[in-house]
């Protein structure tokens, strides 16, 4: 009688090749950071003074999964931005930038993604210096009943979208720079799955109190001085370490104090 393990269909050589080939690793080089913050990075202020500096950062990898994710959140946001812009309440970015020049902002001249605007700013509001200097993505502004809003789309697996009831809170942390860089109170969050590939949706709406853009902007100067003193050990970091491009500066910075 044949054993269970001796009833499972062999695969040949060339199957496993192939898979073997889909389930590989690519290796992505190390590069340096661009020298301003983003309110994605704000979330551990070592991070951020690290990406300030213009610190390398570590070698990365893009699995089959890792990659796919990505691509598909891609395709998530294109989506909603066409249509978005193909309504009468969508802001043409660049348009308001042009309006708004007292924000200090400015579009990218490189454009890194479809859809999305690429921005920078100076860091000076008025001829003062008000934050170090900063590099996004903006998903969108809106304009309904006069009021500007910011539009963050996020996207995020299937089990994790149906448990969804809130913004997370982290993005909303990314949310208070946001509205500290366009001077807008308000953001419209749209939280996508990406397995319905956008199909299942939720929005959110979020107001940012100024007296917390103010603690904002007085967190990104500390973030400055601390990099110009040479100091970012003396900055808070982060509890969770895992996928931060810094861990191993970090990590040195721990063992000598600054750097």
């Amino acid at each position: 009688m044949l054993e269970f393990d001796d009833m499972k269909i062999q695969k040949s050589f060339p199957e496993m090749k192939l898979e073997q080939a889909m389930n590989s690793v690519i290796k992505l080089p190390a590069r340096p950071s661009n020298k301003a913050l983003s309110p994605s990075s704000i979330g551990c202020q070592r991070a951020a003074a690290f990406k300030l500096s213009g610190a390398w950062g570590k070698e990365d990898e893009e699995t089959y999964e890792s990659g796919l994710a990505a691509a598909m959140g891609s395709f998530c946001h294109e989506r909603i931005q066409k249509f978005l812009s193909q309504s009468d309440i969508w802001v043409d970015v660049k348009e308001f930038v042009d309006e708004n020049p007292d924000l200090g902002l400015s579009v990218a001249k490189v454009q890194k993604h479809e859809g999305e605007i690429s921005l920078t700013f100076s860091g000076i509001r008025k001829g003062e210096k008000v934050s170090p200097p900063f590099s996004f993505q903006c998903d969108g502004i809106v304009r309904i009943d006069g009021e500007y809003y910011i539009v963050e789309i996020k996207s995020e697996t299937e089990s994790a979208w149906q448990k969804r009831q809130a913004p997370n809170p982290k993005h909303q942390e990314q949310g208070t720079g946001y509205s500290f860089l366009y001077g807008i109170k308000n953001i419209l969050w749209v939280y996508v799955s990406r397995e319905s590939f956008g199909v299942h949706r939720k929005v959110y709406l979020q107001n940012i109190p100024k007296v917390q853009i103010d603690l904002f902007q007085t967190m990104c100067m500390d973030i400055g001085e601390a990099v110009e003193e040479k100091n970012i050990g003396r900055l808070p970091k982060a509890k969770d370490c895992r996928y931060c491009a810094f861990v191993n500066e970090c990590r040195k910075l721990d063992k000598v104090g600054n750097i």
